[in-house]
């Protein structure tokens, strides 16, 4: 966008609108005795849009939409208060017989802008799900969270949450291994052999504060556990291994957490090898 100053100023300047469709110009520097000045658009260009000065126009009414009397002890312009959205259905913590379509709805206002139509984003457990005031969305069954936020042209931005239940839900009832994975190190006599384990329940969710149990072979000898930690992650650790060891043999013995039990159907043994680390 360019503009021009004059009634007291001089000059003109070209700037870019930012992502709000807004841009700022400012002149300093005014002599005491300038009680006001003029600002006027003289002209905006796009890549693919063209000018229509016949269009312009002012909601806050404060100029004809193409020029305007900036005066020296005007005060400044309010706050941006952010917009209000609310979600009418569903209602918080329903609960859904079986994998379902549940149509969305909600309603959003901006007290600055009472004209604007307001773009409403839905999110399902923080995964973009699509937009408008209402949207119709296939729920299987689980447990879930449901926003919805918005953004105003002064880039002010606010969200609406409730969660729902869709069937049967399942409860933890057991922890399993879900993976084993190499994570040693050797350095340049001595080697670590270091396995990190990962835990969920029945229903895939990170188990923490499970402690697991295990006990080495085939190159090293004895018992190891760790308690796994908000990611449902722990190392299993055995230090000190010479170099000519080349491997050793982990395995689960079990899994202790509180109010679950312990399948055994997950991964249980891995072989560790050491990782070279260059000297320098």
């Amino acid at each position: 966008m360019s503009g021009q100053w004059s009634n007291g100023a001089n000059g003109s300047e070209t700037l870019n609108t930012d992502n709000g469709g807004w841009v700022t110009f400012t002149k300093n520097n005014l002599k005491a005795v300038v009680s006001r000045v003029t600002f006027s658009v003289s002209g905006i260009t796009h890549a693919s849009l063209s000018y229509d000065d016949s269009t312009n126009s002012d909601s806050e009414g404060d100029s004809d939409g193409s020029s305007i009397d900036v005066l020296k002890d005007a005060p400044p312009p309010p706050a941006n208060e952010p917009p209000v959205v609310t979600i009418i259905s569903p209602d918080d913590q329903a609960v859904f017989a079986e994998r379902t379509v549940i149509s969305l709805s909600a309603s959003a206002t901006d007290v600055e802008n009472v004209d604007e139509t307001l773009v409403i984003t839905w999110y399902v457990n923080d995964d973009e799900v699509g937009t408008g005031t209402t949207l119709d969305h296939d729920f299987d069954v689980d447990s879930y969270t449901i926003s919805a936020s918005v953004t105003d042209s002064g880039n002010a931005s606010a969200s609406d949450s409730i969660s729902i239940t869709v069937g049967d839900v399942p409860s933890a009832t057991e922890a399993r291994i879900a993976g084993l994975v190499d994570d040693s190190t050797a350095g340049s006599r001595r080697w670590t052999a270091v396995a990190t384990v990962s835990v969920v329940d029945n229903t895939g969710q990170l188990v923490q504060g499970a402690v697991v149990s295990g006990s080495w072979s085939a190159g090293a000898k004895g018992g190891a556990s760790c308690t796994t930690d908000a990611l449902g992650q722990c190392d299993l650790s055995k230090g000190n291994l010479k170099l000519n060891v080349n491997s050793v043999t982990l395995t689960i013995t079990g899994v202790s957490a509180a109010g679950l039990g312990f399948d055994v159907s997950g991964p249980s043994v891995i072989e560790l090898d050491p990782v070279p680390v260059p000297v320098p």
